[in-house]
């Protein structure tokens, strides 16, 4: 009898924990969650992936325990693939989903980045962005569950670090690992370049190849590199200096992080020579 007790609490528990806990992908998407106000032990990442949404392929397993889960935010289609296919497997109306959007004043903020909907889909790399997201996800959430009350939106891009890094840096060519972030730094008269495409279509590389082709010996290159993104290594051996300079960031943040990527890597700019 106390067998049998102890495992229907343990059951009892386990339901308990489901039904409160709220599914998130990517990462950012968790963190955005836990920013207004939910607790970290009711958020629950699932596909817990290292590496560009992009670059990862659903599986059935991971579908499987999305698809049960009562309440999941994931991002836009642009961003991760499978968010239509999830959408649509639950149908149930007692399982709560919600797929980021982009709205009209992205549309509007889009032809200054390239209309790249691939690289902005990173929301949390583009403020403005950014907070479009939060609003999406504050007001989808507090109709589920009581949150504290709005704040205004706490991202916000420092104009008058992107003009120094402007200055710092005009005759220098930055190379990302990938594209994400190569519309902003394009926006701010930067050079820019990726390993890595967003899209897959590949004419990125070409473009690269040609850029770093024509380097002149004392032209400054900057390479930042994502180790959770995997590099085509034929672009480094062949172009790469002594003499570039490297930084390594992860973009892709993290749950409980205390500095947001585009922060980070602003402050390893500002400490280059």
């Amino acid at each position: 009898m106390k067998i049998k007790l102890g495992m229907f609490l343990i059951l009892t528990a386990y339901q308990h924990v489901l039904a409160s806990s709220i599914g998130c992908y990517p990462v950012m998407i968790c963190e955005l969650i836990r920013e207004l106000g939910v607790n970290a032990e009711e958020i629950d990442l699932t596909p817990q992936i290292k590496g560009d949404p992009h670059h990862y392929k659903l599986t059935t397993k991971d579908l499987k325990q999305i698809i049960k889960m009562p309440i999941y935010i994931t991002g836009p289609i642009e961003l991760w693939t499978p968010s239509e296919k999830i959408n649509s497997l639950r149908p149930s109306k007692n399982l709560k989903t919600l797929v980021l959007k982009f709205n009209e004043d992205y549309q509007a903020l889009a032809p200054r980045f390239g209309n790249n909907r691939h690289a902005l889909s990173h929301f949390w790399l583009y403020p403005k962005i950014h907070c479009h997201a939060r609003e999406q996800v504050y007001q989808f959430l507090s109709q589920l569950k009581k949150l504290p009350p709005p704040t205004n939106c706490p991202y916000q891009l420092n104009e008058a670090n992107m003009a120094k890094l402007k200055n710092k840096f005009a005759q220098a060519h930055f190379v990302f690992s990938h594209d994400a972030l190569v519309p902003l730094f394009l926006a701010y008269g930067l050079k820019a370049n990726a390993l890595n495409s967003s899209s897959h279509n590949g004419h990125h590389q070409i473009d690269l190849a040609k850029n770093l082709s024509k380097r002149s010996p004392n032209e400054k290159f900057i390479w930042i590199i994502e180790k959770s993104i995997q590099e085509p290594h034929l672009f480094k051996k062949r172009f790469q200096q002594h003499n570039d300079l490297h930084i390594e960031i992860n973009t892709l943040g993290q749950l409980g992080q205390k500095v947001r990527p585009l922060d980070e890597l602003i402050q390893k700019l500002e400490a280059l020579p």
